[in-house]
């Protein structure tokens, strides 16, 4: 389908910048263009403040599939997160 980059902040202690893809400001980590591997290492860890945008690049002309909205599934969504779970 195309190659997906993430954009954004999250608040996450301890990280160390790791250009260009990846800022530290204090607590504030910035995505810019990053792989989704990037989060991989972050599993287990409390993600705070998250704002994020996926980004999917891909050919001209290719054939897009249709996106559907988060839903929850056998696991338990949080109730802090499912404010943010909306549908279009």
């Amino acid at each position: 389908m195309g190659e997906v980059y993430l954009i954004g902040s999250v608040l996450l202690q301890g990280l160390k910048a790791d250009p260009p893809t990846l800022e530290v400001a204090s607590d504030t980590v910035r995505l810019i263009y990053a792989l989704p591997e990037r989060l991989e290492p972050w599993a287990g860890k409390t993600l705070r403040e998250v704002d994020l945008t996926a980004q999917v690049r891909h050919v001209p002309g290719a054939e897009i599939p249709a996106i559907t909205p988060l839903a929850a599934s056998s696991a338990a969504i949080p109730p802090r997160l499912q404010r943010w779970l909306t549908a279009p």
